[in-house]
């Protein structure tokens, strides 16, 4: 099972502005380049504030639907029995990050695109999961806002560049591997 952290950042390394800014602070392009990325791998794991903000967006743009078309949202949360999971669709769970894994891989993933925020990918980085980090690099700086990762201990995860990708509107994806610590 590959797992690939995948987030768009500021040039100066922010996910957003804020806790409350929109996700769709990107471009058009890079938009696309996501949405292409996680209908191929068929599945995106986020975290439920992630979750609380695109559900949001799309309830304001009048297209659910388009919340889960084409893949799989895992969404991990303390609380899943607040939501109503459908299956294939949508689906809340709490707990062991490698029983999830273990789940989607008996479900026929190979891969898995971790989509954030920050606590998330936190989790997964500390468990040592992530196989691939691929950054979204978007022309802006904003000098504060949120971090890649949440505060905690990742003990100085590296990484070593795979390959550049540019995107339009002058955007780059730099995609790196993960190196496993002696």
């Amino acid at each position: 099972m590959k797992i690939i952290l995948v987030c768009a950042i500021s040039v100066d390394g922010k996910t957003a502005r804020s806790a409350n800014d929109s996700l769709f602070w990107t471009g058009k392009e890079e938009k696309k380049w996501f949405a292409g990325l996680t209908r191929r791998v068929g599945v995106l794991v986020i975290g439920r504030k992630t979750y609380e903000q695109m559900r949001e967006i799309y309830k304001r743009l009048d297209n659910a639907k388009k919340l889960t078309a084409g893949r799989l949202l895992k969404v991990i949360t303390r609380s899943p029995e607040k939501y109503k999971s459908v299956s294939g669709k949508v689906e809340f769970e709490n707990g062991d990050l490698k029983k999830v894994i273990s789940r989607l891989e008996s479900e026929g993933f190979s891969e898995i695109v971790v989509g954030g925020g920050p606590e998330i990918n936190r989790l997964f980085l500390e468990s040592r999961l992530v196989d691939e980090v691929w950054l979204s690099v978007v022309p802006i700086l904003w000098g504060k806002g949120l971090d890649l990762v949440s505060k905690g201990d990742l003990l100085g995860v590296r990484l070593g560049l795979i390959k550049t990708e540019k995107l339009g509107e002058g955007g780059v994806v730099l995609k790196y591997r993960v190196l496993k610590s002696d």
